[in-house]
């Protein structure tokens, strides 16, 4: 998804799971110039969550290396990779919103 690269770069912030509702957000913010945006994937129908964290964990401000997306007729997998080959964040589902939210900084 080539809309998912402007958050390459981008300093994690939060990630909210909803299993009842088979909903994940996943918070990131960029700076840029002297603006500031925060890209909320809001990731519908979820059916597979994983993360593999081989570092003392995730937390907010870790930086996103890279988004990488697979489509099929039913479902979209998203990997997060963050600067480190050992931590990565995988899920799979039907639907991907991407809301942004800029402001000057």
């Amino acid at each position: 998804m080539a809309t998912l690269d402007a958050v390459n770069g981008a300093t994690l912030e939060d990630v909210h799971i909803d299993e009842q509702g088979h909903q994940v957000k996943v918070t990131l913010r960029t700076r840029e110039a002297h603006n500031v945006t925060d890209h909320t994937l809001v990731l519908q129908g979820v059916t597979d969550f994983s993360f593999a964290d081989h570092l003392p964990g995730l937390n907010s401000g870790t930086t996103v290396a890279s988004v990488d997306t697979e489509h099929d007729t039913e479902s979209i997998r998203l990997t997060f990779s963050f600067g480190s080959e050992a931590a990565a964040l995988t899920l799979s589902c039907a639907k991907v919103v991407l809301r942004r939210n800029r402001q000057p900084e």
